[in-house]
């Protein structure tokens, strides 16, 4: 689950280049320094290596909500995670209950060893999610992040044809790229505070 960073790259500047302005500073002055510094630490992430400590054994999957023209990637996609890959796959609940279940790869998904439903609940079990896998547009991956409260593992997202701000892949290669990440992936989640006059409001 836990992923090891080169230490030969310079962490420290990548952080330093994200301080927190002065207060006193304009805001649209601050705007844009923080723009320009995300920049440079983009710059900086992308020199960093990123490899597993051991091979990833779960995966959370979280598609669309209730979409029905998401049912095929996400069996398909579920089934080949599970069967294929011998991974741990961890599914909403409210699948079992949805319109899901009359698909005709469902029996298969929902039966194999290796499909669990995901409780939000269960801190133990999310300290087990190597990578998380979204299947829709941005607020399906805002609304992913939101159910993993206890760590933040890296995420793979898929958009469903229209190009989103956080969904980077396109499904149609989603095969290759689960097998990049599982062999190793330069994909982060970053921590980060919001500021204003000098006050924590979010966190």
């Amino acid at each position: 689950m836990c992923v090891y960073v080169d230490p030969n790259e310079s962490v420290a500047r990548m952080r330093s280049a994200t301080s927190t302005p002065s207060t006193g500073v304009p805001l649209s002055r601050s705007m844009a320094e923080t723009s320009v510094d995300l920049r440079n630490s983009s710059m900086y992430l992308s020199r960093i290596g990123m490899t597993w400590d051991f091979p990833p054994r779960t995966v959370l999957v979280v598609a669309k909500y209730k979409a029905s023209e998401v049912f095929p990637m996400l069996l398909g996609l579920t089934e080949r995670l599970a069967e294929e890959l011998h991974l741990t796959v961890l599914l909403e609940s409210y699948h079992w209950e949805s319109d899901i279940v009359h698909h005709p790869q469902w029996a298969a998904v929902a039966e194999s060893p290796n499909v669990h439903v995901f409780d939000p609940k269960d801190e133990a079990r999310a300290r087990e999610i190597d990578f998380v896998v979204t299947l829709g547009g941005d607020g399906t991956v805002l609304y992913a992040a939101s159910l993993l409260q206890v760590e933040s593992p890296p995420f793979v997202c898929f958009h469903l044809g229209s190009l989103g701000f956080l969904t980077t892949f396109d499904f149609e290669e989603q095969a290759a790229v689960i097998d990049n990440v599982i062999a190793g992936v330069r994909r982060w989640t970053l921590y980060c505070s919001v500021y204003i006059y000098g006050d924590t409001v979010l966190l």
